[in-house]
């Protein structure tokens, strides 16, 4: 299992780390050293999904802009919904590679693959054009077929 957690001796807006626990009965766990590096910009990565999507291995998870490091947000990035490729689903993951998938209108973005196949992303649909809250679920937003090396997804049209 993967775990949004955080390092003990980092900062806390750049300590987000994956952590790992094991498991032979999924009642009784032991706590493994984390899959990713602490310093890769964030103080969290929520909600992180592992995915095999076109036999590419993918790694989901969100992070908004309050809680990026204050060197990600002075280099202009804003928090949505964000996307590694590792090397395999069993990590480690390199996080300072992570691109965004979304912006901050979409949050806690998960991958479904449709019956026939295609892959769309469900999200939160966070905040409408003018900031405000709205606390919906997403239609199923299409990823691009087939999925080059950017993953990018429109926000969501206005009448969601």
């Amino acid at each position: 299992m993967i775990i949004t957690a955080a390092a003990l001796a980092a900062p806390t807006d750049d300590g987000g780390v994956l952590g790992h626990a094991r498991s032979t009965n999924l009642i009784s766990w032991e706590v493994q050293p984390p899959l990713s590096q602490q310093g890769s910009g964030f103080s969290h990565l929520e909600v992180p999904q592992l995915a095999d999507v076109d036999r590419k291995p993918l790694l989901l998870f969100n992070c908004l802009a309050p809680q990026l490091s204050p060197a990600r947000r002075k280099a202009g990035e804003s928090g949505g919904v964000w996307v590694v490729r590792p090397d395999s689903l069993l990590g480690p993951y390199d996080v300072t590679q992570a691109t965004r998938m979304t912006d901050e209108s979409l949050y806690v973005g998960k991958l479904v693959q449709r019956r026939d196949g295609r892959w769309a992303l469900l999200a939160f649909v966070n905040q409408d054009a003018d900031g405000a809250f709205v606390g919906s679920l997403s239609d199923p937003l299409e990823l691009p077929q087939p999925m080059g090396s950017m993953l990018l997804v429109a926000s969501p049209p206005d009448n969601m």
